[in-house]
């Protein structure tokens, strides 16, 4: 129960610094990086929904249908950082 709850907090504190950071900076890096990490939470709110409560296998499809385009989007994110720094 210990890990779980630093877990979300680990990723709480990631959405709101990428929502920080996006009011702060409107561009295109923070944007990519606001939209990867809350698909992100979105993902694992759907891991949750699909392995702690008896609701239909579809929180399991919807769980990867967030998680892959997440993790491209933080990916593109490192991508399109290092290309702003050269």
């Amino acid at each position: 129960m210990i890990v779980c709850l630093v877990y979300a907090l680990i990723i709480s504190c990631m959405v709101s610094k990428s929502v920080s950071n996006f009011i702060q900076e409107k561009s295109l890096l923070n944007l990519i990086i606001l939209i990867g990490s809350i698909l992100f939470c979105v993902s694992d709110l759907m891991l949750l929904f699909d392995n702690f409560t008896s609701l239909p296998n579809i929180m399991g499809i919807l769980c990867l249908a967030t998680y892959y385009p997440a993790q491209i989007f933080l990916a593109y994110s490192i991508y399109e950082y290092t290309r702003e720094a050269n």
